[in-house]
């Protein structure tokens, strides 16, 4: 469900944003403001809020952005929606959508900043896919914990990346000795179809 998924993800970002969020309407430059009474602490860059919110979509999603910004309290931070059919800019309170002309150079930054947005989220929610299905290979390995999971992720990156590993490597993660190294090579052969005779 888009607008689910679109709701949740704004929230969250707004969310976060909900403690003494720096604006950026004012004349001066935005600067990173002191956290607290600590010397050299910052606030955290997710509290400030964004000059305009850009939504990949149009009327609907838009709509359900604006319903969110209300709830939470932010309806004064200004949100349009780029539908990529047409690229049509949908603003708040017109009941039309904008046309602007395919060479315009507003039109060209706003379809560069939903396009590298897309590109982000495909990467991230890939990569999210990718750590979810190494752990579960992973579980599939006696003598394999959290930590040591972990610990074979943060050295990897992937359960091939194991599978291809010299078995030395593999033992010299931290909590891996030489038995439970080639135990996990056999048992992610199995498991990616890989065995001896199918490594390519």
């Amino acid at each position: 469900d888009d607008y689910a998924m679109l709701r949740e993800v704004l929230g969250r970002r707004l969310r976060q944003a909900r403690g003494p969020a720096l604006r950026l309407d004012g004349p001066e430059p935005a600067e990173l403001v002191p956290a607290g009474d600590e010397p050299g602490a910052f606030r955290d860059p997710w509290t400030v809020l964004p000059d305009l919110i850009v939504i990949d979509g149009g009327r609907g999603q838009l709509n359900a952005a604006l319903e969110v910004l209300r709830d939470l309290g932010f309806e004064w931070l200004p949100a349009i929606g780029l539908a990529k059919e047409n690229e049509d800019v949908y603003l708040p309170d017109s009941p039309e959508p904008l046309s602007l002309p395919r060479t315009s150079p507003a039109l060209r930054l706003l379809q560069q900043i939903r396009d590298e947005a897309h590109r982000f989220a495909v990467s991230y929610h890939r990569q999210v896919r990718q750590t979810a299905g190494m752990r579960s290979v992973l579980d599939q390995v006696k003598g394999i914990g959290p930590k040591r999971r972990l610990a074979l992720l943060k050295t990897f990156g992937s359960a091939r990346a194991i599978l291809a590993a010299p078995e030395e490597e593999i033992a010299a993660v931290p909590g891996m000795t030489k038995k439970l190294a080639a135990l996990v090579k056999t048992r992610l052969a199995e498991l990616l179809g890989e065995g001896p005779g199918l490594q390519h």
